[in-house]
């Protein structure tokens, strides 16, 4: 969410860090980071080579409008597989 509140801007690392995870919380933060940058890239059919959504620099850029319809069909698709209209019943 953090992301999407600040679409378009650069989010540092450490940003995500000091709001994800609380401060006497120990985890590998690159590990962990790196998987849910790597799954959330695999949920949206994104590329770190070239980014439709989310661009890798210093830190992480939300790059389409959340209300874009790539990204609101891609994230329907995360559910099940499926594309929303399928889930409810509806033709495709």
């Amino acid at each position: 969410m953090l992301l999407l509140r600040r679409q378009g801007q650069l989010v540092k690392r450490e940003e995500i860090r000091d709001q994800v995870w609380r401060e006497n919380m120990f985890v590998d933060f690159d590990v962990a980071l790196n998987t849910a940058v790597r799954k959330l890239r695999e949920a949206l059919n994104d590329s770190a080579d070239t980014p439709k959504f989310l661009e890798t620099l210093s830190g992480y850029r939300f790059l389409a409008p959340a209300h874009s319809s790539a990204f609101v069909t891609r994230t329907h698709m995360i559910h099940d597989g499926r594309p929303y209209a399928a889930r409810v019943g509806q033709a495709e």
